[in-house]
């Protein structure tokens, strides 16, 4: 109980420097957390793929004026699509 005395008094004595340390310690938390939920988010896999050991990607080297440059691409034949008709 006197830890809590001590603490609201520096808080009293030091007002706005202290307000400072807070709000920087509560930022910093709070994009340290949002930025695990987002890397979270993202490295999980997409549920509407049910065999997701059957994914693969295409990549393609293309030699423009001399540089090789590695691109991912899928040709539409290959994509089952869901969402139009063929």
């Amino acid at each position: 109980m006197t830890q809590f005395k001590i603490f609201f008094r520096q808080l009293y004595k030091s007002g706005l420097h202290a307000f400072y340390k807070l709000t920087g310690i509560t930022l910093g938390l709070a994009v340290a957390f949002l930025s695990v939920v987002y890397v979270a988010g993202e490295l999980g896999h997409d549920p509407q793929v049910s065999d997701t050991g059957q994914v693969f990607r295409l990549n393609r080297i293309v030699n423009t004026s001399g540089e090789e440059e590695e691109m991912a691409m899928t040709h539409g034949r290959l994509v089952k699509s869901t969402h139009w008709s063929e």
